[in-house]
């Protein structure tokens, strides 16, 4: 019996350590396939947004030695761009963002700043090097997430719906563009941490152990280091000690203190670094940004083409039927889950910038993953318990949401899918579309956000001003209607020249076209060249097809931009490319540059 017994644990281990390398190979496989096909190695530069003011504090170290950033003011214009600070005392300088970022790539940083000389590459801080270190501390930190993850769900399911579970969470939603894309955000990092935690305290609650408890009380030190409102995380362990189901008395002993230590030295790594900069040990670095309590953008967050938690990763629809499932099998694990859900789902949605700027998601949501993925595995379980006729439509659907998830990515990082500025029309043109429509932008299907309004903890207003900036007379053309003909490929041209056709921010230069055509279902292309001599500088090529224009007689207005200042003297050509033998004629009616802005916002909310 006793051989029995061995060779059976000998075998169980075997099946879950290739259970758990199958989901890491799988998981290498797919980041590295997201990684080249998007060509992100090619001069991609990894370190943007947010994740400026989190690395700032690298190179203040590394590079100036001045912790404070009082180098910042000596720096040119375009040297200061690298860097999102705000103004301290005393001529210091301090990041928007806290340190704990910092902390974890400083491993990956110190190897890239002694490596980066051997290598011939500037040891400046912003080599390559440097940004190759952030890549693949965000790829792995996933992995590592992923892999704590999959362990805490081997307590309570199959390796089979663990695995699932895993893969799902990352191909299915927004981890995947943040842990290789956009690494320098805060979130994979955090999902990684919050992985931990779980892990350490399905330990801890099951095994005891000195180091289990030291390790919960830093690793919690280090996500509320990194976004104080992700600490509700302690609600966790605490709903299970509040409810008996781990004793208190397991707590009363000197490991307790030790844990508390571990902790707190984060926070008093980033207090002494606010008393140098501002004078004061807690600082509240976000400035006029809020959070607005009483007035939450739940709906909004959950359902919204702009970012909708919901909408965009619809895949924690699973977590219906997870807790249901939980309710009965453990209550406490679900009811610990579900609280944990609803108040990070507030907190989350009461920011004033409620759909997190140009982002793929909600995305501080991503944060919390591996507490919701005790409920999405539970889901996944249900769902396979179901007949066949329920479950295979839900795993089909799932199937294809995965995939357009894949697209979804593909499309942001293209700039089709924009996630602030994201509409009904925009978001069912992209969905499961490989090929994104031309349209997007020459129509503004994209609705700018009224952060005026929105900073103040107010209500958006429907729709900006329009303001008419300069009406061009057209009067020397020689001809304002292009002929499409079914027997020729091109059609003539209209050329516009000696016009200002810079626009800054907001701007457009407005063209309304008379589209008449015979057919409703053949159209041609409308090629816009902006050329300089026989330079091509700027091509877009409208699908007219993409407008669904009746037959007969149109009109309808295509918006164009051109941020470039040199050179100068750019002309506009513009001409039908009849690839499907359309007959009909485009028309230029009158051509404009217009402004569209929410007026500023004078009277704060009492």
């Amino acid at each position: 019996m006793t051989a029995l017994r061995f060779v059976a644990i000998v075998h169980l281990n075997t099946v879950k350590w290739k259970a758990q390398h199958s989901v890491i190979l799988i998981l290498l496989f797919g980041m590295f396939w997201q990684l080249f096909s998007l060509e992100y190695y090619k001069e991609h530069n990894h370190i943007r947004g947010d994740g400026l003011a989190y690395y700032s504090y690298l190179p203040a170290n590394f590079i100036y030695g001045d912790p404070s950033n009082r180098f910042y003011a000596d720096l040119e214009a375009f040297e200061q761009q690298k860097y999102w600070l705000n103004e301290g005392k005393d001529g210091a300088y301090l990041p928007k963002m806290t340190l704990g970022l910092a902390l974890l790539w400083s491993p990956g940083y110190t190897l890239a700043h002694v490596l980066a000389p051997v290598f011939g590459y500037e040891r400046d801080g912003w080599s390559i090097p440097y940004r190759l270190s952030i890549l693949l501390s965000g790829m792995l930190a996933l992995i590592l997430g992923a892999i704590l993850t999959f362990k805490v769900l081997q307590h309570y399911f199959s390796d089979f719906i663990g695995g699932v579970s895993v893969l799902l969470l990352v191909f299915a939603t927004h981890l995947l563009h943040y842990g290789v894309s956009e690494v320098s955000m805060s979130h994979v990092y955090t999902f990684a941490l919050v992985a931990g935690f779980i892990h350490c305290f399905e330990g801890w609650r099951r095994e005891g152990g000195l180091g289990n408890l030291t390790s919960l009380g830093f690793l919690l030190g280090m996500i509320v280091l990194i976004r104080p409102t992700n600490g509700i995380i302690a609600i966790y362990p605490l709903y299970f000690l509040l409810t008996g189901e781990v004793a208190w008395k397991r707590l009363l002993h000197a490991g307790t203190i030790l844990a508390i230590i571990a902790a707190s030295a984060p926070l008093l790594l980033q207090a002494a670094f606010w008393k140098i900069t501002t004078g004061d040990w807690i600082y509240y670095s976000y400035t006029e940004e809020s959070i607005y309590w009483l007035n939450p953008h739940i709906w909004e967050g959950l359902f919204s083409y702009r970012n909708g938690w919901l909408v965009y990763t619809p895949i924690f629809l699973l977590l219906i039927p997870g807790y249901w499932a939980l309710r009965n099998v453990a209550p406490k694990l679900g009811q610990a889950s579900l609280l944990v859900l609803v108040l990070h789902t507030y907190i989350t949605l009461s920011w004033w910038c409620w759909y997190y700027g140009d982002s793929l998601s909600i995305r501080p949501m991503a944060d919390l993953y591996p507490m919701f993925a005790i409920s999405i595995a539970a889901g996944i379980w249900q769902v396979s318990k179901w007949k066949a006729w329920i479950a295979l439509p839900i795993a089909i659907a799932v199937l294809l949401l995965t995939y357009n998830n894949i697209l979804f990515t593909k499309h942001y990082n293209t700039g089709k899918l924009t996630g602030s500025t994201m509409s009904k029309e925009a978001f069912w043109s992209l969905f499961l579309q490989p090929d994104a429509p031309s349209h997007l932008d020459l129509t503004l299907a994209y609705h700018q956000p009224d952060n005026a309004r929105l900073r103040l903890g107010l209500d958006e207003r429907s729709a900006p001003d329009t303001t008419i900036i300069e009406q061009f007379r057209l009067d020397t053309l020689s001809t304002r209607t292009m002929p499409v003909k079914p027997s020729k490929e091109y059609g003539k041209s209209i050329n516009v020249n000696n016009i200002n056709f810079y626009t800054a921010q907001d701007e457009y230069i407005r063209l309304k076209l008379a589209f008449d055509f015979e057919s409703a279902e053949d159209h041609p292309h409308l090629v816009m060249d902006f050329k300089h001599g026989e330079e091509s500088l700027k091509y877009q090529a409208l699908n007219i097809e993409d407008l669904n224009l009746p037959a007969g007689r149109t009109e309808r207005n295509i918006y164009l931009t051109w941020r470039r200042t040199e050179p100068t003297d750019v002309q506009l050509k513009c001409y039908p490319w009849n690839t499907s033998k359309a007959a009909g004629s485009i028309t230029l009616l009158s051509m404009e540059k217009v402004h569209f802005a929410y007026p500023d916002v004078r009277v704060k909310q009492d």
